[in-house]
């Protein structure tokens, strides 16, 4: 993308492939033909933590399991026992499918934590021009050592 830039002109369509992660527990999972609007976060969930995980998953800093992980947790207040156990997929022979492993769970534990942290310290700064918020945070631990 050269920088996370892009350009589809007015009135055309495009595609592209992006990372992303659902803000809404329990939903069910989407489709490459479903519809999509593109929109800003902040008019979604006001969130500043949320916000910086959209950034790092951008970045490459965090998996889509750990930027998933956190978002439920933040969002939708499911607990990290509750995701622990949380199933991907369940076979008829009685064989499941974990949606996240305790390695991604841990790591996105101490992402929360240290994001909310960071939060509270730095507080929220709003590019008045772009309305988008802004902040500088990077997790002790790298992405690389919690693969999907």
């Amino acid at each position: 993308f050269g920088g996370g830039m892009f350009n589809i002109p007015p009135g055309k369509s495009g595609r592209i492939k992006v990372t992303v992660f659902c803000l809404d527990h329990e939903k069910r999972d989407p489709k490459p033909s479903d519809e999509y609007t593109i929109k800003p976060l902040n008019s979604y969930v006001e969130d500043p933590a949320i916000a910086e995980v959209c950034k790092l998953i951008a970045n490459d800093r965090i998996s889509q399991k750990v930027a998933q992980a956190i978002a439920w947790n933040m969002i939708n207040g499911v607990t990290w026992d509750e995701l622990l156990v949380k199933n991907r997929r369940e076979y008829m022979t009685g064989h499941f499918e974990r949606f996240f492993s305790r390695e991604q769970l841990l790591f996105a534990h101490q992402v929360a934590t240290e994001l909310r942290q960071y939060v509270e310290r730095m507080g929220t700064v709003v590019n008045e021009e772009s309305n988008q918020m802004r902040t500088q945070f990077t997790p002790v631990q790298s992405n690389e050592a919690i693969k999907d």
